[in-house]
């Protein structure tokens, strides 16, 4: 019995240093590797940059209680912005999140006090920078973003979630509570935030009928597709692509919606180029085979970009330096709105329809310019010898300044010469002896007495010997 004692202690104690052992293990979180403080005493755990619940997720994984950024004055604004200057990131994430918006919602609304990831985190202090937020190109952006400058209004800025990566940093936040419901709610918020990049509320077009102030007619298809099927769709309805004859018109089409696909807020027009036209040849033809000489190119269009065959014609582009309802050449395969205008389609000429075959397949067909690829050429081996002419021109400038400044030394040189060239004086019995008694502060001094011995005599002022020169 003793010995199954002794036995029984000796596996109890050697259990409990195991469990002493692991527990480290178990309770100790992550230890941040790089902490700084702001101006408002506030401990900050710099990160890397990541996807925000990926950040969310590391903060909440560090010891002491972290999370997204609750920022509520200026000074943590400020000092959110400064490490993103410091890392060089777009952005650093903060814990501010947008509520769920019905169709057509602003991008302004939905950014509430209590709309922070920290759950104990009410702030009412805001920075957006001017026009922010503003779901950029039709967007969805939910989330609140923090940037290096401050701009013109502030530093913040909406930004999407989806695969887009931020600078994080963790915020010190004692009162964070990781309890389960606490953590499902977060991640309940980033499951939806975070999630796939959607279409902004406000940008989100329902299928139906629109009319222009003149009267006509257009219907929003509330798709995107490539031109070919954007023409079929309009023709089984019986109406054609838009053909505006004026401004007014164009900017009306423009207007319909800037898009539904984010990056691209674009809408067909009926304009194309004839076939085997110059790049800005042959842009009189519409496939309602209507009539108007009305046009709104953006600037240096059209371009066949890219030395792509670019026969087809949209309004409204995301192009930042241009303005919106101003018309560009793009590929027939491209894919941008959808939107179709009550007009009877007229009647072809043998056999030139868009929808009956050919000539909709041709337009289809995008294929690099061979005359533009050998302008790429030529204008290749124009920047290689523009290259070395520049280089030339450099070395020819420092042989230049080299032998200005050679020049201007050896005049220099001269000078200094001259300058210490010694001028006889007068003679003055009561100055100084050398080169014949030259006093200047005495006027009016006599000539010496003539020398008692020829190889001493004085020489006239004039015939003085020159001291050595000095350089």
């Amino acid at each position: 019995d003793k010995e199954e004692s002794v036995v029984t202690d000796m596996k109890c104690s050697n259990s409990t240093l195991l469990a002493l052992a692991a527990l480290p293990l178990i309770v100790m979180a992550e230890k941040c590797s790089e902490s700084k403080t702001s101006n408002g005493g506030v401990e900050y755990c710099i990160m890397g940059s990541m996807k925000v619940d990926e950040c969310w997720a590391a903060c909440a994984a560090l010891d002491g209680g972290y999370s997204l950024p609750c920022v509520e004055n200026e000074v943590e604004s400020e000092f959110l912005g400064n490490v993103a200057r410091w890392d060089r990131s777009d952005y650093v994430w903060t814990g501010l999140y947008q509520s769920e918006l019905p169709a057509g919602g602003e991008a302004s609304e939905g950014w509430a006090n209590s709309n922070w990831i920290a759950e104990s985190c009410t702030s009412s202090f805001r920075d957006w920078a001017d026009g922010e937020p503003n779901d950029y190109c039709c967007s969805e952006e939910n989330l609140a973003g923090i940037i290096s400058e401050k701009g013109e209004g502030g530093r913040w800025i909406d930004v999407p979630g989806g695969d887009e990566e931020g600078k994080c940093v963790c915020q010190q936040r004692p009162e964070v509570s990781n309890s389960d419901d606490a953590q499902a709610r977060a991640r309940q918020i980033l499951e939806r935030v975070g999630g796939e990049i959607g279409t902004a509320p406000a940008c989100i077009i329902e299928e139906g009928e629109r009319t222009s102030p003149s009267g006509t007619k257009y219907w929003e298809s509330g798709t995107i597709e490539d031109f070919a099927t954007c023409v079929r769709y309009c023709d089984s309805k019986g109406w054609t692509l838009p053909t505006p004859k004026d401004k007014a018109e164009s900017d009306f089409i423009g207007s319909i919606r800037h898009s539904v696909r984010p990056d691209w807020p674009a809408t067909w027009l009926g304009l194309v180029q004839e076939e085997g036209m110059a790049m800005g040849d042959g842009w009189d033809r519409w496939e309602s085979q209507g009539s108007s000489s009305y046009r709104n190119w953006a600037p240096g269009e059209p371009n066949d970009h890219d030395c792509v065959n670019e026969r087809c014609t949209a309004i409204n582009l995301a192009i930042e330096s241009h303005p919106l309802h101003v018309w560009y050449d793009i590929a027939c395969n491209e894919k941008v709105a959808c939107v179709c205008q009550q007009t009877p389609r007229g009647q072809p000429p043998d056999g030139q329809g868009f929808n009956g075959g050919k000539q909709l397949a041709s337009l289809m067909e995008t294929e690099k310019l061979a005359d533009c690829e050998t302008g790429g050429a030529n204008m290749r081996v124009g920047l290689v010898a523009l290259i070395i002419v520049g280089a030339l021109v450099p070395i020819g400038i420092c042989i230049g300044i080299g032998l200005c400044c050679y020049c201007a030394s050896m005049n220099s040189r001269r000078t200094v010469v001259v300058q210490h060239v010694h001028v006889p004086a007068p003679y003055n019995p009561a100055g100084p002896q050398p080169y014949g008694g030259y006093n200047p502060g005495v006027p009016n001094a006599t000539a010496p007495p003539p020398p008692t011995h020829p190889a001493a005599r004085i020489l006239p002022p004039h015939m003085h010997p020159a001291p050595p020169r000095h350089t």
